[in-house]
């Protein structure tokens, strides 16, 4: 169903039951110790938060039911305007200035790159300056555009090698702050837009792909876990199979862990914060995150059913704020919303809706993991995508913008 001929693979429906079919069969497994049988609340709730989404989906399908969209991948002539070469080059300039001084300024206050220090996990959480590393987190979106501009651009010799060189400046400097997010964000834009702007992208390029971006997040979280003993994540999972399959642990348990500790949180939770997780954003602007956190006696971490896996879904987030009512209407209301960015795109097609379609996949994407768009940074990464190709789009938008 999810792959026949002609069917768009990120269309946001398919994407959703695709991701979490996956992720719900891999825990019902149940191949640790660790994970139990869920209650029917807890059951309920998780499935009326999944199907709400597509509720949400399909409200923006039958709006749209005689929408002619147009055809992937889209036809890169009516989307490149003349000034989009001006606009790509003025834009990753601009970003990549902004992020390279934001980064060395945080180095230089903090005195070390976590790369670099004794205890690597304790210096990469301890590492940031707020508002400076805002602007570091302009990582995936450089990353991106520069991309986009090798996908849809025939680029000159000057530009390869400038925009070559930002690239790679931008990779290593960001390694060497030992985090993986980003690079998963703008992997994730990456086919995005070369599925949407270059060819239509394939389930076996998919698993390639997603394979090599694996592959180096447990590269580098193998530099940042080198004082850890080989089996760590294997001795703290309590598995049910023999020590000798411990490579599959790590990903087995980053998957199904996070669904066991909704599923335990929802049993076990007696009251509600009342948008304190989903406006986390706004508080942290305000800088009155953690006087509000001590008010509402709050601690994510107060449910999970080990201190090891410390990660929730989305669901979580919805529910502890507004119980089954922030589950059902805050899912149906996100499908809604991406379902719209969907159609948008696929009806006029433009870097601006390519780029916002893709980074907002990606929260979807993480769903089962956490809930990105209550995270400040993800609010950040939106406002700076949306701008920016909006000046890719054509640049003599802002022209009236007076400095």
């Amino acid at each position: 169903m999810g792959f026949r001929k002609n069917a768009d693979i990120f269309h946001p429906a398919r994407f959703w039951i695709c991701l979490w079919t996956m992720v719900i069969g891999v825990t019902l497994l149940d191949l640790s110790y660790y994970q139990r049988e869920w209650s029917i609340q807890a059951w309920f709730i998780i499935l009326s938060g999944l199907l709400s989404f597509l509720v949400g989906v399909l409200l923006q399908a039958y709006k749209h039911r005689a929408l002619i969209m147009e055809k992937i991948p889209f036809d890169i002539q009516k989307i490149l305007s003349p000034n989009s070469r001006k606009g790509f080059m003025y834009a990753i300039y601009f970003l990549f200035t902004v992020y390279i001084i934001a980064y060395l300024l945080e180095w230089k206050i903090m005195g070390y790159l976590p790369f670099f220090s004794i205890l690597r996990e304790a210096g990469r959480a301890e590492w940031g300056v707020f508002g400076l590393h805002l602007l570091v987190g302009s990582i995936p979106i450089i990353l991106a555009l520069v991309s986009e501009a090798f996908i849809v651009l025939k680029t000159k010799k000057t530009e390869k090698i400038v925009y070559s060189s930002i690239f790679f400046l931008t990779l290593v400097s960001y390694f060497f702050l030992l985090n993986r997010l980003y690079i998963f964000i703008w992997g994730f834009i990456l086919i995005i837009q070369i599925h949407y702007l270059k060819k239509r992208i394939k389930v076996r390029q998919i698993l390639i792909f997603t394979t090599v971006l694996t592959g180096l997040f447990i590269g580098i979280g193998s530099i940042r876990a080198t004082q850890f003993v080989g089996n760590f994540i294997y001795n703290v999972s309590n598995m049910k199979y023999s020590k000798e399959y411990a490579n599959f642990t790590g990903p087995y348990m980053y998957v199904s862990m996070n669904l066991e500790n909704t599923a335990r949180g929802i049993d076990k939770l007696s009251s509600h914060t009342y948008g304190a997780n989903v406006f986390d954003f706004v508080y942290a602007i305000l800088q009155v995150k953690k006087p509000i956190a001590k008010y509402l006696h709050m601690d994510k971490y107060q449910y999970l059913v080990t201190s090891s896996f410390n990660t929730l879904s989305y669901l979580w987030y919805l529910y502890w704020d507004f119980g089954i009512l922030g589950v059902v209407i805050g899912s149906m209301l996100w499908g809604y919303l991406i379902s719209m960015l969907y159609y948008k795109m696929r009806s006029n097609p433009s870097f601006t809706n390519v780029n916002m379609y893709g980074l907002t996949l990606f929260m979807v994407f993480l769903s089962f993991f956490t809930f990105l768009p209550m995270m400040l940074t993800s609010v950040y990464h939106l406002i700076i995508m949306y701008f920016l190709s909006r000046y890719i789009d054509n640049p003599k938008v802002f022209a009236h913008i007076k400095a």
